[in-house]
Parts: C-alpha cells; sequence; structure tokens
C-alpha cells in the first residue's frame, strides 16, 4: 500500500461479491455511490456501518446490467433512500419486464459523462449477455477506479478504462478445468466461457500480467464462482502467469481478492 493514499479520502470497499450478490461501495468524505445492489437492504445496512458509513451518505446506485444477483436489492433500498439510479435504457427496460418497479422519477439512463457530487463517472458498455450491460470508470480528484465485472470479454474499450485506472476491480469468476471437468450442462459452461458471459482466471490474470508496467495501486478480483473457482485457483493463476513473463516484481501493486461471504476491509484509494 502506498502510505499517502492513507490521506486520502477517496475509498472502496466489497459490500459482497458473487453470484450470490453483488455490491460495491465507492466513497469520498461524507457521500458515496453504491454499484449494484444485488444483496438486502439490511446485509448493506450493517455493512456499511462496520466500516464507519450509513445509507444516508449514499448519494446515487449505478447497476452495471439487470441479473439478479445485482439488482435484487434495489427497489427496496429505493424505497429507502430515494436516490436516483443510473443504468442504460435497455437495463431499464428488462427489470421493467421483470416487474421491478421503481420511481420513475428515480431512473437515470447514463450519458458518456455523470457527475454526482464529488465523483466523475464514465460509463462503458460490455459485452456480457444482459442487454445494456455497463462497466463504470469512478474518479475523484486525482484518482481512479474501475469497476469491470461480468463483462464477458475484454474488448479494446474495456481494456482502455482498465489501463487508465489507478484501481482496478475486475472478474476472475471461474478456473476453467474446474468449470469444465464440474456438474454444469454443457449449455451452460458453453454461456460462461463463450465471450458473453464472464471472464476466467487466464483471461484476467493474463491481462493484468502484460500490463503490469501501468503500477496500479490496486487490483481488486471479483466474482468468485462458489462452484467453478477458488482463491487459491486465481492466485496460483496469478503467480503461474507472472513466472511465464519472467517478472519477479510487481511493483506497489497490492492484489485483493474480494469475498462472496463477507464485506472486505475499507481501502484507502
Amino acid at each position: 500500500m502506498n502510505l499517502f493514499s492513507l490521506l486520502s479520502d477517496f475509498v472502496f470497499c466489497s459490500i459482497n461479491s458473487g453470484s450470490n450478490g453483488n455490491c460495491y461501495f465507492i466513497g469520498a468524505g461524507d457521500c458515496g455511490i453504491l454499484v449494484d445492489v444485488g444483496i438486502s437492504v439490511r446485509t448493506i445496512k450493517s455493512r456499511l456501518k462496520a466500516i464507519g458509513y450509513d445509507l444516508q451518505c449514499v448519494k446515487a446506485v449505478l447497476l452495471t446490467h439487470s441479473h439478479i444477483d445485482h439488482v435484487k436489492g434495489v427497489p427496496q433500498l429505493i424505497k429507502y433512500c430515494k436516490v436516483p439510479v443510473y443504468a442504460s435504457e435497455s437495463c431499464f427496460s428488462m427489470l421493467k419486464e421483470c416487474n421491478m418497479t421503481m420511481d420513475s422519477d428515480l431512473c437515470k439512463v447514463v450519458t458518456p459523462v455523470i457527475n454526482i457530487d464529488c465523483f466523475r463517472i464514465e460509463p462503458f458498455y460490455t459485452e456480457h449477455d444482459a442487454p445494456g450491460s455497463l462497466g463504470f470508470f469512478v474518479s475523484h480528484g486525482d484518482k481512479s477506479i474501475v469497476i469491470a465485472t461480468d463483462v464477458g470479454t475484454l474488448t479494446p474499450a474495456v481494456k482502455s478504462f482498465l489501463k487508465k485506472a489507478d484501481n482496478v476491480v475486475i472478474e476472475t469468476n471461474y478456473d476453467k478445468e474446474m468449470l469444465l471437468n464440474g456438474k454444469y450442462p454443457d449449455m451452460l459452461k458453453s454461456r460462461i466461457m463463450g465471450g458473453h458471459g464472464h471472464l476466467g482466471n487466464e483471461e484476467t490474470c493474463a491481462f493484468i500480467i502484460e500490463n503490469y508496467k501501468r503500477r496500479w495501486d490496486n487490483v481488486f478480483f471479483c466474482h468468485l464462482s462458489e462452484n467453478n473457482n477458488s482463491p487459491d485457483k486465481v492466485m496460483s493463476c496469478f503467480h503461474h502467469c507472472l513466472n511465464e513473463k519472467n517478472i519477479h516484481d510487481f511493483g506497489n501493486t497490492v492484489v485483493h481478492l474480494l469475498s462472496r461471504y463477507e464485506a472486505s476491509p475499507l481501502f484507502y484509494l
């Protein structure tokens, strides 16, 4: 960790990360935003309290896409907080089709740049198999973090935002061998690996290592599958990629694994 980061008021916490529910908190001073609300409001409140925040500081919600593990708690949260929700037009259409009703005045279709309090947000489209799926590049002052989960494949646009961020949240959803040898039906295996599903350990770790000279402050591996991955598998793949490139020094970049069972610590960016 860069000791100067402790002086920063720009913070990040993974409230939960996995197919059982996704929610990320980005804060600065006394305001914050949530990226995805795939868990209950009660859990979010409890886990925010543990890091010194509450729901009253949340100024907006950003939705990556309409799958239930990313949106399940949105209606409840909006009733509680009355904050705007930003998503693609296609995402809102899918939520409406699923009878997930929200106050239309609070539903905001994303624009190329969104300013929320002290945050500057740049949405970008991804190849995940939910209409209008997004990632988000969030900056505060001269620091930034990118959320790239459920991206399907690393398109040039996704790579561009990852490379320019100071901090990266990127999925390592599956270990290929575990997935292929697991109990999922072939159709689901193909969907996960097919370019519109999830990033596996190999693709993500290879990209991070290939761009290690970027010297990110933090790399957060997220959305690990319960059935087709493990923290040990992710780190084994990461170190294998390091060795393949004969890299013995990853600089000051700190690598973290985000849990599907508990919130992360509060990270100062």
